[in-house]
């Protein structure tokens, strides 16, 4: 996500005792090539020497743009993502998120909605549709509420937790999701 209050920033470490490249593309919610101006173009090339660290940028320039990145780490190579909002007149938030597998078809999210609100971001990084079932459980263990999900192939959906069909309970509460693809895959941050 970038532009319009929005910055997104990738970071890559290499442990490896040699220097590696690989690309990372990036796709809009409906799985077309998405341009990052500050990247110029909807892919680029990563290269980091060995035992370094690399990190691309979506800066915060015009409009919201909304998608996903792709890229299969080479050995060695791993990282995370940093998402931040910068409100008008408000002070910055951000958040960090591990990278997520493009062939799961199970995640798990951890949220807490007793003083805030959770956000999630689901892909389908499959080339069919990926139907998805979602289960939210309590800090106990018990399940508060369920919902589902179609994605097409490629595409990509976020919202708040709460926002999803059959989970309110959520609200005023911290537990997990389950995110369950009987068909296609599902990543889930």
């Amino acid at each position: 996500v970038f532009g319009d209050g929005w910055y997104t920033a990738i970071y890559f470490t290499n442990l490896s005792g040699a220097s590696v490249s690989f690309p990372v593309y990036f796709y809009s919610d409906l799985g077309t090539p998405l341009n990052v101006p500050s990247l110029n173009g909807s892919s680029t090339q990563v290269t980091i020497a060995a035992n370094g660290t690399v990190m691309i940028e979506a800066t915060n320039v015009g409009s919201l743009k909304q998608g996903y990145a792709t890229f299969t780490l080479p050995v060695g190579v791993g990282g995370y993502g940093v998402f931040r909002a910068s409100p008008s007149g408000g002070q910055d938030q951000e958040a960090v998120v591990p990278f997520a597998s493009s062939s799961g078809t199970s995640a798990t999210l951890t949220w807490d909605e007793k003083n805030l609100t959770t956000g999630v971001a689901v892909v389908n990084p499959s080339s069919s549709a990926a139907t998805i079932a979602i289960t939210a459980r309590n800090a106990s263990g018990a399940t508060i509420g369920t919902s589902s999900l179609t994605l097409q192939p490629l595409n990509h959906t976020a919202a708040a937790l709460r926002a999803f069909p059959g989970l309110s309970g959520v609200v005023g509460q911290g537990g997990s999701a389950q995110f369950t693809a009987s068909t296609g895959n599902v990543a889930v941050l």
